[in-house]
This record gives C-alpha cells, structure tokens and sequence, in this order.
C-alpha cells in the first residue's frame, strides 16, 4: 500500500481526475479518500481500479483499435496512475527469497510499472524490461536510476519481437498475456518461446475463470479460461499451479486469477 499512496501523493488532483474519467468509461465507481496530505485506497477499490481499467482498455482496442488501447497505457504510465502500481509481486518475493528462484537473466515481459523489475536487479538479476508502450520504459528507467539499480528496459511488441533476443534464465508475466486478445495470444507464445533454453523458468499471473455469457466479447481481453495456460504452454513447460483461486468467486469482481510457475523442457520448438 506504500507505493499506492507515495504515487498518488506525488500526482496532481487534476490527473487523478483525469484517470478517474478513464476507469468511468466502463460506468465503474471508486472512492479516493483524501487524508491530510494523502489520497488513500484500499484494497477492494484497487481490485476494483485494476478490472475496470483492463475493461477500458478491452473497450478501446475493440471498438477503436489497438492504437487507442496502446494510448490508454501510455496515458497512464505517464502521468503514474495504473491501479496496479503496488510494488513487487508477493509470489516473486516469496520464490526469490527462498531461493527456489536463483539469479541469472531475467526479463519482465510488460515491465508497466517496473517494480518486479527493480526488485530483481537488488537480488542479484540481470534484468530486462520490455513494454511495448514508451512511458512505461521511461518510469522504468526513471524508476531504476532513483533505485541506484541496472536494468535494461527496451520498447518492443511482445506478439513481433524485434528487439528482444537470447535466452533467458527466468521469465515474468504480470498480466500481460491475459491481456491479449486470442490471435495476439498465439504470437505472444510463439516470440516468448525465442527467449527460454532447458530448465528456464517463467513465472506467469493471469485472471483466470470460465466466462458466463454476458461477459461475451470482452472476456478475452480481460482473462484466461481454465486449462488454457496448460494448452498453450503444456507441450514446452513442466506447469505448476503455485497460487489462485481454487474456485471463481462470482460475487466479486475479477472472480478469479491463477499463478504458474513454469519450467521449460528440452523439446525443440518448430520454426513453423
């Protein structure tokens, strides 16, 4: 909650404004509580925050392309206002500092916020952060340089890697994938897979439950359906379920959401 409350004590009332119209695009609702010289969330308004902004973002590249949803990211990297903005991972904390991830080249696909990023350089990680929207890479680099740490952060399209190249010995996917439409998803695949050798491991979270019938169009914009990360990554990775809902909690909203920590096995990808 630190980070939430340092960032917005650090933004104008006009951009948080400004964000909030973005979140009401998809007629959601969020207090922001002023409290002496800061603004407070909470955790229900920031799961809250986070799933009407992925809505927003699903609306925009539905209804007018991906430019414009590639435009709300940069909005709102640049001016520091993503829900999201709540520091390093507690699974990746958790896997790193009990030394079942140990360090070597890691890179973060869709490094937003870069705070998975940052953390990892301070354990010992050669770290690369790779978003395709340019305000993200510049927070980052702002970001590592006050942290007093190293981290390559470079703009590319994680469904045409062009700047992106070699093996890896960990990856990161913090919401990123889920975030993809389904054509998008099988190419995300197909450049991620350029990036492991043997025993890589990727660490992958998702929103993850099955979609009900008035979530239509949207729903593959905002999470993954049950058993797809097995389908899409099965035939190249060893797959544990490390963390998530053990069943979709329909009363709140995302209702669900899955961590996988991933081992890449020896079979050869086709070139195809």
């Amino acid at each position: 909650m630190d980070s939430i409350h340092n960032e917005l004590r650090d933004n104008s009332r006009v951009q948080l404004a400004s964000y909030y119209v973005l979140c009401e695009i998809c007629s959601g609702h969020f207090d922001i509580m002023k409290c002496e010289d800061s603004y407070s969330i909470n955790y229900r308004e920031y799961w809250c925050l986070r799933a009407h902004s992925w809505v927003a973002s699903g609306l925009c590249s539905i209804m007018l392309g991906k430019k414009l949803a590639k435009w709300f990211y940069e909005f709102g990297y640049r001016y520091k206002l993503m829900p999201w903005d709540i520091g390093p991972r507690s699974e990746l904390i958790e896997l790193v500092e009990s030394g079942r991830i140990e360090p070597g080249r890691a890179i973060d696909l869709g490094s937003g916020t870069a705070s998975n990023c940052i953390f990892l350089a301070q354990h010992g990680f050669d770290v690369t952060g790779v978003d395709y929207a340019k305000s993200a890479v510049e927070l980052g680099r702002t970001r590592a340089r006050k942290a007093g740490v190293s981290v390559e952060f470079i703009v590319d399209d994680l469904t045409d890697l062009s700047h992106v190249s070699g093996n890896f010995d960990l990856l990161v996917d913090y919401g990123t994938l889920d975030d993809l439409p389904p054509k998008e998803r099988d190419l995300y695949v197909k450049n991620v897979l350029r990036l492991t050798k043997p025993d890589t491991l990727f660490l992958l979270f998702c929103f993850e439950w099955p979609p009900r019938w008035w979530e239509g169009f949207l729903f593959d914009r905002m999470a993954m359906r049950p058993g797809e990360v097995e389908r899409r990554f099965g035939n190249y990775f060893e797959i544990e379920r490390i963390s998530g809902t053990k069943k979709p909690d329909f009363s709140k909203y995302p209702p669900g959401y899955g961590v996988y920590l991933m081992k890449r096995n020896g079979r050869v990808v086709s070139t195809q």
